[in-house]
């Protein structure tokens, strides 16, 4: 068996596994993107995410410069507002978003 013996051996008496630290799991988001030309495409995230992040791991091509949102390249309509991909977090909520749009 080893120096360790049954060391690193799981302990059955334990209980069920569950999430370290975590009183609740994280609610999953839906964000659906929509592209300049219409195009659609969805993507799962965790609220509290930046938006910029998110894109990122889609596959979404967002356009920014500066990002920290002063120079507004990143600017895309969330929900029914305008707001800077780069600086902004994923609300709790599900969202659609627009972007890459003209100013």
């Amino acid at each position: 068996m080893g120096i360790f013996g049954d060391a690193f051996k799981n302990d059955d008496s334990l209980g069920k596994v569950q999430n370290a630290g975590l009183k609740q799991d994280a609610a999953i988001r839906t964000v659906t993107w929509v592209g300049p030309n219409g195009q659609k495409k969805e993507s799962k995230c965790i609220a509290g995410n930046k938006l910029r992040d998110v894109a990122r791991s889609a596959g979404i091509p967002i356009k920014y410069e500066c990002g920290d949102g002063k120079c507004k390249t990143c600017e895309a309509m969330v929900g029914r507002s305008r707001a800077k991909i780069c600086v902004t977090k994923m609300p709790n909520k599900d969202i659609t978003i627009k972007y890459n749009i003209k100013k």
